[in-house]
Parts: C-alpha cells; sequence; structure tokens
C-alpha cells in the first residue's frame, strides 16, 4: 500500500475508531503518513503534539491532538499507570501516565490520535500492558476520549531490527497495512519540503536507490548505511550544509551507503554540464535538448522548478521539443510547484496538443 492509501486508511479508521497497525521497513515514512494524517484530519484546525501542550494555546474543542508514545522505550508500569495507595478505602489506585488522553483530561484536545510507535519492538510484557488499551480504549479506570483513535506501527519481522511477534489476540483486533516506498510519492514529497532538485532528479532516474534496505540485507552488505526515503532526507541536510567535497562524499557514504552515494556524485557532474535553464528560457526552440536520460531528468526537474506564469509560453515552447514522457514530467512538477502556472492559455494548449499522454 502506498503512503498516500495510508493516509486515507488511517483517516477512515479514525472515524471508525478502529485501531490501525502499520508494518514497514525502516525509513519508509510510517511517521511521517500519521502526522500527514493527524493534519488531515484536522480539517485545517490546529494539530496539538503531546510535547506542546502547556506551551501553545488551543480551545480542547476544536483542536486536533496527536500524542506520539515510543512503546519500546516503556515499561508496562508506564502504561498501566504507576500504583498508589488510598488510605481511605485501603485500597490502591494507579495514576494514568500523563500522555493518555482520557476523559477527565481537559487540558488535552477532545479529538486526536493516539501513536503507538515501534509497537512491536516493546516486549511482550509491555504489549500485554497495552492490551486493554487497544482493545477497550480504557486503562483501569481511565477511558479514552471519545473522539480519539489509536494508530500503531513498526517494522516487519523480517526486517532485522530489535521486534518481538504480536500475540495473535492482539493482532486480530487491529486493521494491518503494509506500506511501501512509492518514488513518485516520494518526488511530491521532496518538491513540497524543497530536497535539492539534484537529488529529485538522481532519483527519479535511479528510482531503485531510493530504497536499497532489502538488498541490503539480502546481499548482506557491509557497512551501517543503506538508502531509505528518510536517509535521502539526511543527505539532502548535508547537501545544503555545502561542505568540501571530501567530507561530504564520506558523510553521505555513512548516510544512504558507498553505492547510491557513488552513483549521486557521478550524477552531480551531469547536473552540472546540463543546458542553462536561463538559455532555455530566453531561447526555447533554439537551445540543446540532451539526448540522453540522465541530463533530460535534470533538465525536466530544474525547468519546472524555473516556471511561472510569465515564462510558460517559452517553457511550452521547448517542451514540444522533448520526449513525451519528460514533457509530461516537467509539467506534472510545474502543476506541484505552482498551480498558478495551469492558468495559462499556454498550458491550455499543450494540455490539448497531449490530452492522450495525460490519460
Amino acid at each position: 500500500m502506498k503512503l498516500s492509501q495510508a493516509m486515507q486508511a488511517i483517516r477512515l479508521s479514525h472515524t471508525s475508531r478502529r485501531p490501525v497497525f502499520l508494518w514497514g521497513q525502516p525509513g519508509a515514512g510510517k511517521s511521517d503518513v500519521v502526522f500527514q494524517a493527524a493534519e488531515q484530519c484536522s480539517q485545517g484546525g490546529c494539530v496539538v503534539q503531546y510535547h506542546e501542550l502547556r506551551d501553545v494555546e488551543f480551545d480542547p474543542a476544536t483542536a486536533f491532538g496527536l500524542h506520539d508514545v515510543r512503546l519500546s522505550q516503556c515499561e508496562p508500569v508506564d502504561i498501566r499507570g504507576l500504583p498508589v495507595p488510598d488510605l481511605t478505602n485501603n485500597t490502591t489506585k494507579w495514576l494514568p501516565p500523563d500522555w493518555l488522553p482520557h476523559t477527565s483530561r481537559e487540558d488535552i484536545p477532545d479529538q486526536g490520535i493516539l501513536f503507538l510507535d515501534e509497537a512491536n519492538a516493546a516486549p511482550p510484557s509491555v504489549q500485554a500492558a497495552a492490551y486493554q488499551l487497544v482493545l477497550d480504549r480504557r486503562i483501569g479506570d481511565y477511558s479514552l476520549k471519545p473522539g480519539w483513535s489509536i494508530v500503531l506501527a513498526g517494522n516487519r519481522l523480517t526486517d532485522g531490527g530489535v521486534t518481538f511477534k504480536m500475540p495473535k489476540p492482539l493482532a486480530n483486533r487491529m486493521i494491518h497495512l503494509e506500506v511501501e516506498v512509492d518514488v513518485e510519492e516520494w518526488t511530491a514529497w521532496a518538491i513540497d519540503h524543497e530536497l535539492p532538485l539534484s537529488m529529485i532528479a538522481f532519483v527519479r532516474l535511479r528510482p531503485d536507490l531510493l530504497n536499497t534496505f532489502e538488498e541490503h540485507v539480502k546481499k548482506k552488505l557491509e557497512g551501517e548505511a543503506f538508502a531509505t526515503p528518510r536517509t535521502w532526507h539526511i543527505a539532502a541536510g548535508i547537501v545544503d550544509l555545502n561542505p568540501s567535497l571530501d567530507i561530504m562524499i564520506e558523510m553521505l557514504n555513512g548516510t544512504v551507503g558507498k553505492g547510491p552515494a557513488a552513483e549521486y556524485f557521478g550524477f552531480m557532474q551531469v547536473w552540472q554540464k546540463m543546458p542553462n535553464i536561463e538559455g532555455i528560457l530566453l531561447d526555447p526552440s533554439g537551445s540543446p535538448v540532451p539526448k540522453d536520460a540522465a541530463t533530460m531528468y535534470a533538465v525536466a526537474t530544474a525547468l519546472a522548478n524555473r516556471a511561472v506564469p510569465d515564462n510558460m509560453d517559452a517553457v511550452c515552447a521547448y517542451l514540444e521539443r522533448v520526449q513525451p514522457e519528460f514533457s509530461v514530467l516537467t509539467m506534472k512538477d510545474t502543476q506541484r510547484r505552482n498551480p498558478k502556472c495551469m492558468t495559462t492559455k499556454a498550458f491550455v494548449r499543450w494540455a490539448n496538443a497531449n490530452a492522450g499522454l495525460l490519460g
């Protein structure tokens, strides 16, 4: 299942209050998709995370909460609560954890998502303590607020991480979704988050290098680093810092792995030698059109980044000369970056001429 589909499923499960478990390999974006789902569930309202409760002003009736709890870092008492004596009745009571959005908490939004991450990395004793919370939406005498839903996430048993087999009674009460990495979704996310254009173009050229986790595990490759959407995001931050080349090489080797890093640096040479984008916009009919795919991916990504309504005539004139798949790729990026470009006469003419490619 793509992450965008998982996001829709989380929104539906929030409405039905059915717990969901997201399964996926490390770095696939499971945590991020829960945060995005919370933003969509809030319908434009204020999303308040657990660590922000005391720092952000909000209306509990309209805000949407998101409490991120790492079960792998919990002890059973962290779930059940701390026992304290009730000397009046000679009994024991339990103080619930402060992250629990129960009905007595007026300082917590009335609706939200309780996200139990690294759920199957928690030892069996902790998972057992979470039974009642997931199954019955309560811990002891404390019930979840009616507007809250539960989402869990974890790595698969085959991913080589620290995991414990989930008890069948617990697994049988949840909706299980296995998420996968999708290059098109990642590039759209990368555009929105302004990752380096060269990195976006490279991943499009070599989509198999977006995620090398399974190859790394199956082939027992040396080193601890491998490529995932998460590590490419980290690598983007390194590139943005613009360190010296020798330092950048070593840091990217240790982030996405030596193989992907070497190929990315090779692509950077293509990026630096591609046709000048300013030249294309000034002379779209006479500027050279690359014949190799690597350079064309670079041009398409960079051209879309420069597209604005005022230069769409030039952009479309150049796209008439390139292969159809790169023309469509450029326009999709343009639409995501600057939707106003889609209102120009130049785009309308291009869309009519390429209606068959757009489906």
